[in-house]
């Protein structure tokens, strides 16, 4: 077994988007590197939930609540079929 240094031990990002949801501002991959790369998305960025009915919604739960769409202060992140039933 080799032993692990400092050089040779490969620390994982968690992950942590920027404003838009583009790339990660510590690796600067896209969702599309990850998804290329053959990641478990849902184990390096944490999608939020719909509150209503649990689907995952589109947007990282890291992600500023005022540069998303379909969310209710008060209530959180709702998918988009959700959002669209309210109305």
């Amino acid at each position: 077994m080799k032993k692990q240094t400092k050089k040779n031990i490969k620390r994982e990002c968690k992950h942590s988007f920027d404003s838009d949801g583009g790339q990660c501002i510590k690796c600067r991959k896209t969702v599309a590197d990850l998804f290329s790369e053959g990641q478990n998305l849902e184990e390096k960025i944490k999608m939020d939930i719909c509150v209503l009915c649990g689907k995952i919604t589109d947007y990282p739960v890291n992600m500023t609540i005022n540069l998303r769409k379909a969310y209710v202060e008060g209530a959180g992140q709702l998918c988009e079929g959700c959002y669209n039933n309210l109305g």
